[in-house]
């Protein structure tokens, strides 16, 4: 074997080589995807305000390929309790249309030994958690979460494990768009008013008590 031949197959293997471990690299940098439905276990409790009006039943991760298409599903079922605000008077967080209270619902992924996979998860769409609110006892309805960065859990889905929800109300603000003062109840305003008699009172003591030492001191 001449040198040249011997030089172009030591070549040729070296060559080969590289791509291999060049593409091995690459499969290391990218690796598989999953996208489907994957069931998780539910905590039936539901924490915070709607603890007794709703529970939770089951819970679907759906990982897409489509930009911002993964979310969580979450089936909820309706209590024979009454629910902690008046539903024609509440809004769902996000939406703002003047009335007295806000309510928010949101969901927490949970792993191994409960530990956080994704927290916080706000709703996908406004459409099921309004409609949430005029189920009647035993009802169900499914509720959707947007999954935020899905590239952590598309590589291993089974870090995914259990849900949990967590609901709050609060009562709304004065503000600007919501008419300002028409907003208080009459017995906030009758106790402003007390508050206000009260310290025109003591005002008016106190004047009266700096003319008497003023007219002591001018004798």
């Amino acid at each position: 074997m001449n040198y040249k031949n011997l030089y172009s197959i030591v070549a040729v293997t070296v060559t080969l080589f590289i791509h291999s471990c060049s593409g091995n690299a690459s499969a290391e940098a990218e690796p598989e995807l999953k996208t489907g439905d994957f069931n998780l276990t539910v905590e039936n409790s539901v924490n915070g305000a709607f603890s007794e009006s709703f529970e939770a039943t089951k819970a679907v991760l759906k990982l897409s390929d489509e930009a911002f298409g993964s979310k969580l599903l979450v089936e909820i079922k309706r209590t024979s309790s009454q629910l902690p605000i008046n539903p024609d008077d509440s809004d769902i967080c996000g939406k703002s249309s003047g009335k007295s209270n806000e309510w928010c619902l949101t969901a927490d992924i949970l792993g191994e030994n409960d530990l956080p996979v994704q927290t916080n998860l706000d709703k996908y769409g406004y459409d099921p958690f309004e409609k949430a609110l005029s189920l009647k006892e035993g009802e169900t309805i499914w509720l959707e979460f947007s999954v935020g960065d899905e590239a952590e859990l598309k590589e291993n889905p089974d870090k995914a494990k259990k849900v949990k929800l967590i609901s709050s109300v609060q009562k709304k603000g004065i503000s600007a768009d919501s008419g300002g003062e028409d907003d208080l109840d009459f017995e906030d305003i009758e106790k402003m008013q007390k508050v206000m008699d009260k310290s025109l009172e003591q005002m008016d003591k106190s004047i009266d008590q700096y003319e008497r030492v003023n007219d002591m001191m001018n004798e």
